[in-house]
């Protein structure tokens, strides 16, 4: 199949502002909205618009800002080159109601951020508990004063500042911040009122906590296997500790967005058709058909997990787009877009649903953490999503027509990762 070659925007510029984590989209696409949300960035003084306002690009959510003049100006996206089309100014009135929305938001956001927070502790906590059992196993198995013991009992003593600072994470969701959280960096971050600023310096905390575990526990467990009998009954169970360590990091780094790609050969054809397969369940009863469409030797260099978490999460949100009774096609090709300034041969993983499109109002920011427009939902999805095609040196974007469906699109360098 020959690759695609998507044609280059009309060159503008524009000075941007803010906003390095929000994924770029292919350059120079076309047949999207071309209209920006107008986002004040200072709000009112004495009843009067400020002379500068913030702007988010409808197609890959970049913010950046645009003196009031330039109303009606076509400028260039400095995050997708897109040509868009600055809007009039609003008044000072729906500028006022504006921010008031805009409080709103971010109340709910934080609210999202919480409840998102809580979940990870609890998954933490789950992870510590299956470690503290089989160290009390052991405890339990040998006299105190023996080395088993007091190498138990070490190893149990490194875990528990962990484990006192998930609770208070927990108690998070319902308390900020928890009373019972001493001075430290960590209840800064439980004050901060931004979901954003939140969410970041409370998984990256965490983070810089759980990573180092395996190298500061190892010698005792070392220690510890050194002084047990091989293949008797307690030796087996401290052999379960290593696996449960590594499992703990990297589960806590996948559940935070933050683990960094396993790259190997994955098989586009194969991973769609895995995908495929756990979408089936949702599809049958809504009346909603699955197409999928991939290059038969179509192989990238990328990991096959995370590319699998992505994929499922842009097909589950296309079947809740549908509701009842549509189509949703999968596709895996080449193609040659300009990825950081350099025309670049991709395989580009494409979701397209037939139902009812992204809402112009939303379309910038859809790639926000903890934005959404579900009941009940965190917000993060996407999010994650574009930060792990990032971390693979790829970018995720979309484009919608209202009525007609959305595709998600998926660029990754053909080559090996970043």
């Amino acid at each position: 199949m020959n690759p695609k070659k998507i044609p280059s925007a009309s060159k503008f510029t524009v000075v941007p502002r803010l906003c390095n984590d929000i994924p770029r989209p292919l350059a120079g696409e076309s047949g999207l909205r071309n209209r920006l949300s107008y986002r004040p960035v200072c709000g009112i003084v004495d009843g009067e618009q400020m002379g500068e306002s913030e702007f988010a690009c409808p197609v890959c959510g970049r913010r950046f800002t645009a003196d009031a003049s330039a109303s009606g100006m076509q400028i260039e996206c400095p995050g997708c080159c897109q040509v868009i089309t600055v809007p009039q100014a609003p008044t000072s009135d729906s500028l006022k109601s504006s921010l008031t929305a805009s409080q709103t938001d971010s109340q709910d956001k934080l609210a999202r951020c919480r409840m998102f927070l809580g979940s990870f502790a609890h998954d933490i906590q789950n992870q510590l508990s299956l470690i503290d059992a089989v160290l009390s196993l052991l405890q339990s198995m040998f006299a105190p004063g023996t080395e088993v013991h007091k190498d138990a009992v070490a190893i149990s003593n490194e875990l528990a500042p962990l484990g006192e600072l998930v609770k208070n994470l927990y108690r998070f969701r319902y308390e900020s911040p928890p009373r019972v959280v001493p001075q430290t960096p960590f209840r800064t971050f439980l004050g901060e009122e931004d979901a954003g600023r939140l969410y970041k310096g409370c998984v990256t905390f965490l983070a810089d906590e759980i990573i180092p575990l395996p190298a500061a526990i190892n010698p005792r467990l070392n220690s510890l296997q050194k002084a047990l009998v091989p293949d008797s009954k307690a030796h087996k169970f401290a052999a379960y500790i290593p696996s449960l360590l590594d499992r703990l990091v990297r589960d806590s780094l996948e559940f935070a967005g933050l683990a960094e790609p396993n790259l190997g050969l994955t098989a586009i054809p194969v991973l769609l058709s895995e995908v495929g397969n756990l979408l089936m369940p949702y599809l049958g009863t809504r009346g909603i058909g699955l197409d999928i469409k991939a290059q038969a030797d179509l192989h990238i260099h990328a990991d096959a997990r995370q590319l699998k978490q992505v994929l499922n999460e842009l097909s589950q949100n296309a079947v809740e787009s549908i509701g009842q009774n549509g189509t949703i096609t999968q596709r895996g090709h080449t193609g040659e877009i300009v990825l950081k300034g350099l025309p670049t041969q991709v395989v580009l993983l494409e979701v397209e649903d037939t139902g009812s499109g992204i809402p112009l109002e939303v379309q910038g920011r859809i790639f926000e953490p903890f934005f959404s427009t579900k009941p009940g939902r965190v917000g993060l999805g996407l999010t994650r999503s574009a930060r792990i095609i990032e971390n693979h040196g790829g970018i995720l974007n979309f484009e919608t027509q209202a009525a007609k469906g959305a595709i998600f699109r998926i660029a990754l360098p053909a080559q090996a990762g970043p």
